[in-house]
């Protein structure tokens, strides 16, 4: 009798063991699914760059200023000599301009004007940069220097008589 209690005992010690194996053994491979789930997330193939220039434009058009600097900062950051990264640095500005966020606005209208001087876009970063730069308080002479380059420069783009009308409103102020 007393064999077979032991018995009993070993054989419901071993079912037990094997049970836990078992539950051990789950619990590895369903985290196992999990990791690779993440990693195949966090490994999709990134999108492509003209994908996120239009995710952020849209983002602009519907004034979701944080996403769309978001989306252009990525674009960038991904494709900083990609086809269209002129605009996306462009775009990058106006949407921290819109959000009054003047420095950080005025540094990517400068990289703009750095990085793409014979840009479509220059004469628009100019006068944004200038903007800033006057909406800054800071440096106002090197504003003016700007305005002033966008009618000599750009005479027939439409920021030059915008360039000109602030010049006035400035020389104006002053006199």
């Amino acid at each position: 009798l007393r064999d077979a209690e032991e018995r009993r005992k070993a054989e419901a010690s071993e079912a037990e063991r094997r049970t836990a194996e078992e539950a051990a053994r789950r619990k590895a491979e369903e985290e196992a699914r999990e990791k690779a789930a993440a990693e195949a997330a966090a490994a999709k193939p990134a999108a492509k760059p003209s994908d996120l220039f239009q995710q952020a434009r849209a983002h602009i058009e519907k004034k979701q200023y944080d996403e769309a600097a978001q989306g252009f900062e990525l674009y960038l950051e991904r494709y900083p000599k990609g086809e269209t990264a002129d605009l996306a640095g462009y775009h990058l500005g106006q949407a921290r301009y819109a959000q009054e966020r003047w420095e950080d606005a005025a540094r990517a209208f400068a990289v703009v004007l750095d990085r793409f001087p014979k840009s479509d876009v220059t004469a628009a970063s100019r006068l944004r940069y200038a903007q800033c730069l006057l909406k800054l308080k800071t440096h106002v002479d090197e504003a003016k220097k700007y305005l002033e380059s966008i009618p000599h420069d750009f005479p027939k783009a439409p920021e030059a008589a915008k360039a000109r009308e602030l010049l006035q409103s400035l020389n104006g102020k002053k006199g």
